[in-house]
């Protein structure tokens, strides 16, 4: 299943100075994550909060896969011809882009045999993750879908 994202934007997510130091320059997120695990937790996950180089992602279950939520500003080229790490743009400014994945690791070799035997439905897990995300956005006034 491909991963299912939406873009917006808001007024709610500040950017922190040096923030992208954990991840690539102008890899913005963070406080975006910590909002998104923050809500997921009423649907009975517990997730956790950690940066990778495309920005932030919040890991919502591990076993024999891992379900998770990516959370990143999205820039034109402009941005990185001027990019200065002394300062960030303000987080009403940018467009936003959270999806949900769902990975099997490659050292989980039962999981990737179950999953190529039809055993591990993965594509419903994601649905599911897809569908809470959807709710935990449209839910806030404060953040505006685009209609991409």
């Amino acid at each position: 299943m491909r991963d299912e994202g939406y873009y917006f934007t808001s007024t709610l997510f500040e950017i922190e100075q040096g923030e992208d130091e954990e991840t690539n320059p102008g890899c913005y997120g963070k406080a975006l994550a910590a909002w998104i695990a923050a809500r997921l937790t009423q649907f009975g996950y517990e997730p956790y909060v950690v940066p990778e180089d495309w920005g932030w992602c919040v890991v919502c279950m591990e076993g024999e896969y891992w379900l998770w939520v990516g959370c990143s500003a999205v820039h034109d080229a402009a941005f990185y011809d001027s990019y200065d790490p002394a300062s960030h743009p303000d987080g009403k400014d940018v467009e936003w882009y959270v999806f949900t994945h769902v990975e099997i690791p490659f050292f989980k070799v039962r999981s990737i045999m179950r999953k190529w035997f039809g055993r591990l439905d993965t594509d419903a897990l994601q649905r599911k993750l897809a569908a809470e995300l959807h709710s935990i956005l449209s839910d806030e006034a404060e953040i505006v879908l685009s209609k991409t």
